[in-house]
């Protein structure tokens, strides 16, 4: 194996009543917490609408998942946005102060 390199990891996936074992070599990614998060959604929803039935809960499931990640990645643009602009201003500053003190 190469250095540096994780093994896979493995874990279980326990959804609408099914157990899937998973495998994933993303080292970049937690296979534990996306199952947790998953299955912490997955439960939320059963608790919420008992009587909905499996392949609905599994739309929901996705819809819900889905508008986690847009929400996240408006949170982010925004925030890369917010940054840049204080970046501007900050350079803006210090190109004063570099100016205002070579003058004197």
């Amino acid at each position: 194996m190469k250095q540096g390199v994780k093994p896979p990891s493995k874990v279980t996936l326990s959804l609408f009543g099914q157990t899937y074992h998973l495998k994933a070599d993303d080292n970049e990614v937690n296979m534990v917490e996306l199952v947790q998060y998953v299955e912490e959604k997955e439960a939320a929803l059963a608790r919420e609408n008992p009587d909905l039935p499996q392949h609905k809960m599994a739309v929901l499931l996705l819809l819900n998942v889905a508008r986690d990640m847009f929400l996240v990645r408006r949170n982010m643009a925004s925030m890369v946005k917010g940054t840049r602009e204080e970046a501007r201003r900050l350079e803006d500053m210090i190109d004063q102060a570099l100016d205002g003190g070579g003058a004197g």
